[in-house]
């Protein structure tokens, strides 16, 4: 690996959760928030089935709000 990832892989690894901004553990929390409350708006939105049929396939990622599994 290069050193660059290297360094990244130790920041990463050594980073607590304590040393991180209040702020942007309250931001990575809006966003998952919001991430989960899109997917689940968009599960029923139009041409959804038709959407499905084109990518749905046995064994592949689960799709939030969705019975089926997709390729992605």
């Amino acid at each position: 690996m290069s050193d660059a990832i290297n360094r990244l892989v130790e920041h990463v690894v050594s980073t607590r959760y304590e040393d991180l901004p209040h702020e942007a553990i309250e931001a990575a929390k809006m966003l998952t928030l919001d991430t989960v409350g899109v997917g689940i708006a968009g599960s029923s939105g139009p041409h959804v089935d038709k959407i499905l049929a084109v990518h749905a396939q046995p064994g592949a990622a689960r799709l939030l709000g969705q019975i089926g599994r997709a390729h992605v």
